[in-house]
């Protein structure tokens, strides 16, 4: 017999095909409809991301599920987590305009190093180009004075440009704009994603395992592995005995 701690990693490894192929078709969608940076490795980059920062926050729902004896207790406190998690990511407040009292929740938030790793992988790989209303002074109505890209005379708005030159690496953009490293991608925020996690899964065991929860939420599945061994005796199907336990 296994233990109810098993019941997180089984419930994990049997919604994994599913989520793989929505997350996978949802990841196509969104990156070319988008217009980010075409190659292989950039489209890998940005579905291990994506499918990670899901599988975190799936973790993290059901912690949070396996901690209240109802969905609506679980529910209210998950809606005092969820807007503060999202405000606090680094790109609706970049992480040095956050209030000192409330910057601290960008350094446990999941979602921060995912939007982070993203950030990275995608401005690491391409150059922007400053003209149009991001030169200054510019023209005006009727004026043809000035060139539309930078000319002698002439200097950059966006964040991370060099005085004389058009082109913005994306790298110093998102260095200057969101105090961003793109050596950070692989060294820091994948590690810390991946932690968490991890993280998730073992709190769910944790909870499952030594908090008391709700019977009755364990009770059908309970029935159902009772009676396809009692119809089909001797069948050895491993995933019902993986999630059978006491």
């Amino acid at each position: 017999m296994y233990t109810r701690a098993a019941f997180p990693i089984a419930n994990l490894l049997s919604d994994m095909p599913f989520s793989a192929v929505r997350i996978f078709f949802y990841n196509i969608i969104v990156y070319f409809m988008t217009g980010l940076h075409r190659s292989a490795g950039a489209f890998w980059t940005f579905h291990l991301l994506s499918y990670l920062t899901f599988l975190t926050m799936q973790g993290f729902f059901r912690t949070f599920g396996l901690c209240f004896q109802s969905f609506d207790s679980a529910f209210r406190m998950a809606v005092i987590f969820v807007p503060n998690i999202i405000q606090y990511s680094g790109y609706l407040i970049p992480e040095f305009l956050m209030k000192r009292w409330l910057f601290w929740i960008y350094y446990i938030n999941p979602f921060s190093y995912s939007w982070a790793a993203l950030m990275e992988s995608e401005f690491s790989r391409i150059s922007l180009v400053c003209e149009g209303t991001f030169v200054v002074p510019r023209n005006g109505p009727g004026i043809n004075k000035y060139p539309g890209v930078v000319g002698p005379n002439q200097a950059c708005t966006l964040a991370g440009a060099q005085p004389g030159s058009n082109t913005i690496s994306g790298a110093d953009y998102v260095k200057a704009a969101y105090s961003l490293d793109v050596n950070d991608l692989w060294r820091r925020n994948f590690i810390v994603v991946l932690g968490w996690f991890l993280f998730f899964i073992l709190a769910q065991m944790f909870v499952i395992q030594y908090l008391q929860v709700s019977r009755s939420a364990v009770t059908p599945l309970v029935l159902s592995v009772c009676l396809i061994k009692r119809v089909f005796p001797g069948t050895g199907i491993w995933w019902f005995r993986f999630l059978y336990f006491r």
